[in-house]
């Protein structure tokens, strides 16, 4: 591909960001263009005195069940969840084995993506759909099940939804959503001798629907995105799974912001909020901020055909 006359590098950052964070990259089809982008707000909080950051891995997750939830895992059920984490075939990822697991796919009908399919863009599993935050029906019936016994109409904790004249959010916190799946499923379950392994998917989607322990929680303290990594020199599609590990993760307890420390905050890029820095970065200000645009398809060709954080 020759070069490219029109500057895409606010585009490529912004995404590349996103993706390296985990957050899902959905490149906008041919109708939604101009596509707009929005400058990425950063905050930088220091923790409180003996506040402890934490390893997200799937050991801590069931160690804070039981100490803070009063939810009490059987050691042969944890190890039966990890041990697919450790033994994935060449070619699986966290994402496709959340999937098996639970069933919860982005939708009725739509496999999880795979690293077979083109290039990851609406097929993301769900922890709950785009309306209510309720488990989707694709998820295993004995997930659906534990996930409905969480609160009556099972949500996921923390999702709003104030789109198309839509007004809800999931009442549930997660203790709640974790008290009433011990309370109303697993405890009962166990109690009747059920098979541990018909337990661990809803297990794994507990910890997703309560605590946001998403399908790419890859359960050993790396980050992981199904989207191509900005780090990476390769193009998408010769990344390997591997390469798609995005680095070290850590998890903090809520806090208010008044318990925290400082705080720095921007916007990326820098000074984009303010009308003169967003018009710098050829955006458009209004009273609801800055709007950055990506002008067709080929804005989002880096994706597949690499950053080129390494030409000449």
């Amino acid at each position: 591909m020759g070069p490219r006359k029109r500057d895409f590098s606010i585009t490529k950052m912004l995404t590349g960001i996103k993706s390296y964070i985990g957050f899902p990259i959905t490149v906008p089809d041919k109708a939604k263009y101009p596509a707009r982008l929005r400058p990425l707000p950063v905050g930088v909080y220091l923790l409180p005195d003996g506040a402890k950051a934490q390893v997200p891995s799937f050991e801590t997750w069931f160690k804070i069940l039981e100490t803070d939830f009063g939810v009490f895992v059987p050691l042969e059920l944890q190890q039966l969840m990890i041990e697919p984490y450790t033994t994935m075939p060449e070619g699986q990822d966290v994402v496709g084995l959340f999937c098996e697991m639970t069933g919860c796919e982005a939708s009725a009908g739509v496999s999880c993506q795979s690293l077979d399919d083109g290039y990851p863009e609406a097929n993301w599993p769900s922890t709950g759909n785009q309306v209510d935050g309720a488990p989707d029906k694709s998820c295993h019936p004995e997930v659906q099940t534990a996930l409905n016994l969480t609160g009556g109409a099972a949500c996921k904790v923390g999702f709003q939804n104030f789109t198309l004249g839509s007004e809800f959010s999931c009442k549930l916190t997660t203790k709640e959503c974790f008290t009433n799946f011990n309370k109303n499923y697993l405890v009962p379950m166990l109690a009747g001798g059920m098979d541990y392994s018909v337990l661990v998917g809803p297990l794994r989607a507990a910890l997703a629907f309560c605590q946001d322990a998403n399908p790419f929680n890859t359960g050993f303290g790396l980050g992981y995105n199904t989207a191509a990594n900005p780090f990476s020199s390769k193009p998408w599609d010769k990344q390997t799974v591997s390469d798609r590990y995005t680095g070290r993760e850590f998890i903090v307890e809520n806090y208010t912001q008044g318990k925290l420390k400082s705080a720095v905050s921007f916007v990326l890029p820098f000074g984009a909020d303010t009308k003169a820095g967003c018009e710098k970065y050829k955006g458009t200000f209004d009273e609801n901020g800055c709007h950055l645009e990506a002008t067709d398809r080929r804005d989002y060709d880096f994706l597949t055909e690499g950053y080129g954080f390494y030409d000449d």
